[in-house]
C-alpha cells in the first residue's frame, strides 16, 4: 500500500488489512456477537448450537487477536466493554447486510433473472424451443433469453451457455447430461 496517498489514516488501514486476512474472526465474531446478545456464554452456545467451552474460546481468540478485552466476566455475568459495546454495534449492521445478501441469494432462486443461453438443433425451434421460452418468459419475467440453433455442438464453457440441447453421444465430459423424449 502506498502510505503517502493515505498518509493520516495508513495505520488503520494496514490494521484492517490484518484482520481481512484471517477467516477465523468472522467466525469469533459472530460468536462474540451472540455472547453479547444474549449476555451469556451458555444461552449463546445453546442458540450455536456449540459447547460454552468452545464459544468462550473463540471469544479468548478473538479478543487475543484484536488485543483487546471485549466482555467482562464472572461466575453470574456477562457485561460488554467500551470496546465491546462499539464493537457488537458494527457486527449488527454486518450481520444485516449478510442477511439481506443471503435472502437476495435465495429469493434469485424462487424468481430467475438475467440471461439464460441455450442451443438446441434447428429442427426444435418451432415445435418445442419457442414454446417453451414463451412460457418461461410468462412465469420469469426478469429472465431473457440467447438462443443459438445448430447442429454443431457447442461447449457450455467456452460459448457461455447455461442448457446445449443435442442428439447423440455426449463427448467424455464432466457436464452434467440428462436424457429427453427418451
Amino acid at each position: 500500500m502506498n502510505e503517502s496517498i493515505y498518509p493520516n489514516n495508513a495505520h488503520k488501514l494496514n490494521s484492517l488489512f490484518k484482520y481481512m486476512h484471517n477467516p477465523k474472526l468472522l467466525t469469533g465474531l459472530i460468536i462474540f456477537a451472540q455472547v453479547a446478545r444474549a449476555r451469556s456464554f451458555t444461552r449463546a452456545a445453546g442458540y450455536l448450537g456449540m459447547s460454552k467451552s468452545a464459544v468462550s474460546q473463540s471469544v479468548r481468540r478473538l479478543e487475543k487477536e484484536i488485543g483487546t478485552q471485549l466482555l467482562l466476566r464472572n461466575t453470574r455475568s456477562v457485561t460488554l466493554t467500551t470496546a465491546g459495546e462499539r464493537l457488537v454495534e458494527k457486527t449488527q449492521f454486518l450481520q444485516d447486510e449478510v442477511g439481506q445478501a443471503l435472502a437476495e441469494a435465495a429469493s434469485a432462486q424462487d424468481d430467475p433473472s438475467g440471461l439464460f443461453s441455450l442451443t438446441y438443433p434447428p429442427m426444435l425451434e418451432g415445435q418445442v424451443i419457442m414454446p417453451a421460452l414463451r412460457q418461461l418468459s410468462r412465469e420469469f419475467r426478469k429472465l431473457h433469453f440467447r438462443t443459438v440453433a445448430t447442429e454443431t455442438p457447442l461447449d457450455l464453457l467456452r460459448d457461455k451457455l447455461d442448457v446445449a440441447i443435442f442428439a447423440g453421444e455426449l463427448a467424455d465430459s464432466a457436464y452434467r447430461a440428462l436424457p429427453l423424449g427418451v
